[in-house]
């Protein structure tokens, strides 16, 4: 993300207070960062926008009242799930039918709720541990997994995150020492890493063929 962009995330930082004081009033600079990271599917600008509305979602979630009957301890699949979601039906052919930053936090605030009424309807699928390590048979098996990662990632900054974390084996803290500008902490990190999985999770492919489920990279 170039420096006019992290200009433009900071800016929809002092909108965010300003905007849910007001609803009503514009919210411009949040409103080109949802497009840079939704339309544009520029990965520095979704970690951006994900960290800024994260809390947002976040409460929305916590105070649904099939919330306390899911079972978890904190929302933090079902915001990762809404956020995907986003991710998946907002993009360069259907932004424009979004346009404003109240109908882009709708449609999320939908999603969030959706997410967890699917839970309480169907058995939740199993839980992802942690640092689990990615068995490969073959040199040629782990050669084949990160073609298909980077040929389903447009973005070089997501490409470049899953080449680190797990090509690399380096952890988010040391990721975020080497690549400040990019994820400025080792959250933005975890947050990115978080937003590219969920989404790799939808292929197929991978899912048949190598086990993505048994991915992790939130270890420190």
């Amino acid at each position: 993300m170039t420096d006019a962009g992290e200009s433009l995330a900071r800016c929809c930082e002092e909108e965010y207070g300003r905007y849910f004081r007001a609803p009503e009033s514009p919210a411009p600079c949040c409103y080109d960062l949802a497009r840079a990271a939704l339309q544009a599917r520029n990965g520095h600008a979704m970690t951006r926008f994900y960290g800024i509305f994260e809390p947002l979602c976040r409460g929305w979630a916590a105070t649904f009242p099939g919330f306390a009957h899911t079972g978890e301890p904190e929302p933090d699949v079902f915001v990762n799930t809404a956020f995907t979601r986003l991710y998946l039906r907002i993009n360069k052919d259907t932004f424009e039918r979004f346009p404003s930053l109240a109908a882009i936090l709708a449609y999320l605030k939908r999603c969030v709720i959706t997410a967890i009424l699917q839970h309480l309807r169907r058995p939740a699928p199993e839980a992802l541990e942690e640092d689990t390590p990615v068995a490969f048979s073959s040199d040629v098996e782990r050669e084949q997994i990160w073609q298909r990662v980077s040929a389903l990632l447009a973005a070089p900054d997501d490409r470049r995150l899953i080449d680190l974390r797990f090509r690399q084996d380096i952890k988010p803290a040391e990721i975020a020492a080497l690549h400040p500008e990019t994820w400025p902490t080792a959250r933005h990190v975890t947050v990115a890493l978080q937003r590219v999985l969920y989404a790799l999770r939808k292929d197929a492919e991978l899912r048949a063929r190598f086990g993505l489920s048994d991915l992790s990279g939130e270890g420190s």
